[in-house]
């Protein structure tokens, strides 16, 4: 079984510094440059590049911790990553936003959508009330499905093709003869 390393490392960057955390250092420090200039996520550090005309050659990466874990965990990989944000302080001196733990993500989008999440919740109980329904009526809903019952146009059609029914030219035709009469 391969090991799971999870890196810990800080981007220098002239007196600010970016803590991270990846499973696949080597590949991840080849591009980061790239990533900096071009993903959302490390736009404050792009715009401080810019700004202050650093050069690539002057970006420092290095790691700061290598640990091994058993399996690849969110959970843990953002505490550790906390462990170290607090360590070095790159909230207030560096790029480090303030993270959350995915139990608080999760408990504050629900906050959040409380709303419709309860609404969808009712919309699934009411489905399954209607299946269940359907399934204890299904002779009676079959056979009033099945009943003709004359239009005002004179035709007659399934009762509950009726609403359909008034919307075609047939019935169309039918009223405009009945009307002229």
């Amino acid at each position: 079984m391969n090991k799971i390393y999870l890196f810990i490392y800080k981007i220098l960057i002239g007196d600010k510094s970016y803590i991270g955390s990846t499973y696949n250092y080597s590949q991840y420090k080849i591009k980061i440059i790239n990533r900096i200039k071009k993903t959302k996520k490390y736009s404050k550090i792009a715009e401080y590049i810019d700004k202050n005309n650093i050069e690539d050659t002057e970006i420092k990466i290095e790691i700061i911790s290598k640990s091994e874990l058993q399996n690849k965990d969110k959970e843990n990989k953002i505490a550790l990553t906390n462990e170290f944000i607090d360590l070095y302080d790159s909230i207030n001196n560096g790029f480090n936003k303030q993270t959350k733990s995915i139990q608080q993500s999760t408990q504050d989008y629900y906050n959040k959508n409380k709303p419709k999440i309860l609404n969808q919740r009712a919309s699934d109980y009411n489905k399954i009330k209607s299946k269940q329904y359907y399934h204890d009526n299904k002779e009676f809903i079959l056979k009033k499905n099945k009943e003709k019952i004359m239009c005002e146009c004179g035709s007659y059609v399934c009762r509950v093709q009726l609403i359909r029914h008034r919307k075609t030219p047939k019935h169309d035709f039918l009223m405009n003869i009945k009307t002229k009469n």
